[in-house]
């Protein structure tokens, strides 16, 4: 064993840090010293390099008491030496932060490790994938075991299809526990890999949904969240759709706090009906509601969703024009304007997709009829005066 000990825990074969490891190993006094270099040399019968990363984290475990470095052991050991045993998972085990493990319930750790076991079980690769992204945000879990349990039975689930396309589906998942797995609720996990399917029908490389997430779904609510994911699956008939949506309605709903349901609403069914026409919509439609006044705002939101109802091909034009409507009239003009371009389209499509476009004669005269501002004519005269009164 001293032989062994001399390869594992030569200076040379742990890293820079060495000198600091042996001085913090030396301050826990020569018996607790010997166990946890005991331990290291267990591990290093199975790998070297696993009794290297377990001994950097030694120390600190020992400091929180023996009760919790004897656990801590037995299910890095449990890893690494029961079947289905994974070195690789129990290196990921023993690379958390042990604080952040000694803080959970004793019972959330011994429920994590079984878990993990059931995923090394169905696929190694997976199961060290997924002690390395749950472990690094364990902590932070809120609602922990029923969390990790959706997690691990919607990964299983797809790793389990069959299909070649769905076990690589599974990899992306899995790869992404540390990002996705805190930031959905867990009704929404299955949803949410879903979309990730969609997203791989644009090609074969690594879906960018599991990867990154955009930055305005942290400012949501969890259910908000899963909105967001449902609208994008509504899409899934245009995959490039459904992705831009995913990565631009966060963003969209963070600009209108007030009226996120509402902006929703009037998305949904044009999602549902003609994806495609969102791409016209998508890259501004921030900018359009950031610059509809506040007081405004909601009402003429609430007029986009009666229209997506009623004629989900007028929402896209609609939003598009409302910075020229503005321009003309208020929100009672923009009323009476929406009703008139929601009876032309109901007589015919077509004209009621240029109506809600500004692109016929009628929608003009409606939007005129409807105008606050007063014909110069009208105030031609007094103009005159006043300009006189300044001259002199």
């Amino acid at each position: 064993m001293d032989r062994l000990r001399s390869v594992w825990f030569e200076s040379r074969h742990l890293d820079a840090g060495a000198p600091a490891l042996r001085a913090e190993l030396a301050a826990l006094g020569s018996d607790a010293c010997e166990s946890v270099l005991a331990v290291g040399d267990r591990l290093a019968a199975v790998s070297l390099t696993l009794a290297q990363q377990y001994c950097r984290r030694a120390p600190a475990a020992w400091q929180l008491g023996e009760d919790f470095f004897r656990r801590w052991v037995a299910h890095g050991e449990t890893l690494a030496t029961v079947e289905p045993a994974s070195r690789e998972a129990a290196a990921a085990y023993f690379a958390v932060d042990v604080e952040s493990l000694a803080a959970l319930p004793a019972g959330d750790l011994d429920a994590w490790i079984a878990l993990a076991c059931r995923v090394l079980g169905a696929s190694r690769r997976l199961g060290e994938l997924f002690v390395a992204g749950s472990g690094s945000v364990l902590s932070e879990l809120g609602d922990r075991r029923r969390r990790l349990d959706a997690w691990v039975d919607v990964g299983l689930t797809l790793a389990g299809a069959g299909a070649w396309e769905s076990e690589l589906l599974a990899l992306h998942f899995f790869e992404s526990t540390a990002l996705a797995l805190p930031l959905f609720a867990p009704t929404h996990y299955a949803r949410w890999a879903e979309l990730g399917r969609v997203g791989a029908r644009l090609g074969p490389s690594r879906p960018e949904l599991f990867t990154s997430v955009p930055t305005a779904l942290h400012a949501l609510t969890e259910d908000e969240r899963g909105v967001a994911v449902d609208v994008a699956l509504a899409a899934a008939d245009a995959p490039a759709v459904a992705i831009e949506l995913y990565f631009s309605l966060p963003a969209v709903l963070d600009a209108a706090a007030e009226e996120r349901d509402a902006v929703v609403a009037s998305l949904l069914p044009v999602a549902q009906a003609m994806p495609r026409a969102l791409t016209e919509l998508l890259p501004v439609l921030r900018v359009l509601l950031e610059r509809i006044p506040a007081a405004s705002r909601g009402a003429l939101v609430g007029l986009a969703g009666m229209i997506a109802a009623r004629f989900p091909a007028g929402v896209v034009p609609y939003y598009r024009v409302l910075p020229r409507l503005l321009e003309q009239t208020g929100v009672a003009g923009v009323t009476r304007w929406v009703e008139e371009g929601l009876v032309v389209a109901a007589d015919a499509v077509e004209a009621g997709r240029a109506y809600f476009a500004l692109d016929s004669r009628t929608s003009r005269a409606v939007l005129a009829a409807s105008s606050t501002a007063v014909p110069f004519t009208e105030v031609q005269g007094l103009l005159k005066r006043y300009l006189h009164m300044l001259s002199g």
